[in-house]
C-alpha cells in the first residue's frame, strides 16, 4: 500500500465517496506541504532581517502543522480544520505581504494568498470555495489600500536578495500549482475510467466504443446469430421458506457461474429478468462457430448447476432453449442504455425455452442443422409452437468432440 493510500485510508470516514476520500488525502498533504514550504520563506526573511513578515510566516507554518496533526489524529475534524487552514493561509500571507513592503517590494508574497481559494475550490463544496474567494478578494483589496504605508515602511533589500526570494516563491508556487493540476488530471482520469467501466458493464465493448465516439443511433442487422434463453423451473416453491437474502445469494451464485462461462466462451450476455437469463453468440462481432459455442456453453451451464450445493435439500433446475437466425441488434434508452435483440429468431428461441424440459438443452431446426455434426442430439418430434405451428425440435445430450477440437473462441 502506497503512502498516499495509507493517508487516504486514515482520513476516510464511513460513507465517504471516492471523491471525498481523495479530497481529504490531498488536502492533508497540501496542509503538511504548505507548512514545510512556508518554513523556507521564514528562513529567507529571517536571513534578510525581515522579522515581522518572517513571524507571520512562522505563525502560518505552525498553524498548518498543528492543524495537520490534529486532523490526522481526529479525522472527524477534517472539515473545520480545513476551513481554518484556508483562512490562515489567506490572512497570514496578507499580513506578510503588507509587512514585507507591499506589492511593489517585489518579494512575490502576494502569490501565496492565492493558495487559500485554490485549496478551497479543490477540497471543499462550491459554497465554501466562493466564500474563501470573497475573503481572498477582501484581503487583496485591503492590502492594496495599505500599500502606501507598507511601501513607506519597507526595509531596504538588495536586488540579488530580492530576486532570490522572488524566484524561490515562484518555484514553490509552481510546485503547488503542478500538484493541483496533477490532482485534477487524476480525478478526471479516475471518473473517466469509472464511466467507461459502467458503460462496458451495460454494453458490449464495440458498442460502448461507438457510443463514446458520438454515435447516437446504433442498430445493426445480422444474418446469423444464435440466441439462448434459460429460465428457472419452479422458482416459487424453490424459494419458499428461504429468507430474501438467502434466495438472492443463491440466484447470484448461479448467475455468476453463468457469467464466467459467458466470458469463457466469448459470448454476449444480453440481460437477466428475474430468474431468466439471455445470451447471444455472433453479436456484436460475427463469428462462424456461434451455434457450436452456444451449445457447448448451454451444456456447461447445466453441468455447473449440478455442482452448486443444494439449499434445504432443494436443487435449482433450468430450462434452456436455443435458436439461430437473422435479427436486429441495437441500443435503446438514453438515461440508461440497454443492448437488445429483436426479431423472429429471438421469439423462437424464447419458445424453445418455454416448451423445453428442466435440465435439457432444447434446440430449433436451424440450430440443429449447424450443430448436428458436433453434438449428440435426440429428436423430440414435432411439437406445436405458438405462431409457428408444428415444428420438429431436438434435445442436445452431449458433445461429440471437445471444445478445442471444435475450435471455439475460449
Amino acid at each position: 500500500m502506497s503512502i498516499y493510500q495509507r493517508i487516504e485510508q486514515r482520513m476516510a470516514m464511513p460513507g465517504d465517496s471516492d471523491t471525498r476520500r481523495s479530497q481529504k488525502a490531498v488536502g492533508w498533504i497540501m496542509v503538511v506541504s504548505g507548512s514545510l514550504f512556508t518554513l523556507i520563506n521564514v528562513t529567507f526573511y529571517w536571513s534578510l532581517g525581515l522579522h515581522e513578515p518572517a513571524n507571520a510566516y512562522l505563525a502560518l507554518s505552525a498553524t498548518l502543522f498543528v492543524g495537520a496533526v490534529i486532523i490526522f489524529a481526529v479525522p472527524q475534524l477534517w472539515r473545520p480544520g480545513g476551513y481554518v487552514a484556508v483562512a490562515a493561509t489567506i490572512i497570514f500571507n496578507a499580513i506578510a505581504l503588507v509587512q514585507g513592503g507591499g506589492y511593489q517590494s517585489g518579494l512575490m508574497a502576494a502569490v501565496w494568498i492565492m493558495m487559500g481559494p485554490i485549496a478551497a475550490s479543490l477540497l471543499f463544496l462550491p459554497r465554501f470555495a466562493a466564500i474563501s474567494l470573497l475573503f481572498y478578494a477582501a484581503c487583496v483589496i485591503g492590502a492594496a489600500f495599505l500599500e502606501p504605508d507598507a511601501l513607506a515602511n519597507a526595509p531596504e533589500i538588495a536586488l540579488p536578495a530580492r530576486m532570490r526570494i522572488a524566484s524561490s516563491n515562484m518555484i514553490l508556487m509552481g510546485l503547488f500549482m503542478t500538484g493541483a493540476g496533477l490532482y485534477l488530471i487524476r480525478q478526471v482520469e479516475f471518473f473517466r475510467r469509472r464511466a467507461d467501466e459502467l458503460l462496458h458493464n451495460m454494453l458490449p465493448g464495440p458498442i460502448a466504443n461507438r457510443l463514446k465516439r458520438g454515435h447516437v443511433t446504433i442498430a445493426d442487422a445480422y444474418d446469423e446469430v444464435t440466441v439462448l434463453f434459460a429460465d428457472m423451473v419452479g422458482s416459487t416453491p424453490l424459494f419458499a421458506g428461504l429468507e430474501p437474502a438467502e434466495a438472492v445469494d443463491w440466484l447470484n451464485e448461479v448467475f455468476l457461474m453463468f457469467d464466467r462461462l459467458v466470458e469463457q466462451y466469448g459470448l454476449e450476455k444480453i440481460r437477466t429478468i428475474g430468474d431468466n437469463y439471455m445470451v447471444a453468440a455472433g453479436v456484436p462481432v460475427a463469428r462462424p462457430d456461434h451455434a457450436q459455442a452456444m451449445t457447448a456453453f448451454a451444456l456447461d451451464m447445466l453441468a455447473g448447476l449440478e455442482e452448486i450445493p443444494s439449499r434445504d435439500g432443494k436443487k435449482m433446475a433450468f430450462r434452456v432453449g436455443i435458436n439461430t437466425g437473422p435479427l436486429v441488434a441495437g441500443v435503446i434508452g438514453r438515461a440508461k442504455y440497454q443492448y437488445d435483440l429483436w426479431g423472429d429468431t429471438v421469439n423462437l428461441a424464447s419458445r424453445m425455452e418455454s416448451h423445453g424440459r428442466a435440465g435439457q438443452v432444447h434446440v430449433s431446426p436451424a440450430t440443429y442443422a449447424l450443430i448436428k455434426n458436433d453434438f449428440d442430439c435426440t429428436g423430440r418430434g414435432a411439437i406445436p409452437i405458438k405462431g409457428k405451428g408444428q415444428i420438429e425440435t431436438w434435445f442436445v445430450t452431449g458433445a461429440k468432440r471437445s471444445p478445442a477440437a471444435l475450435q471455439m473462441k475460449v
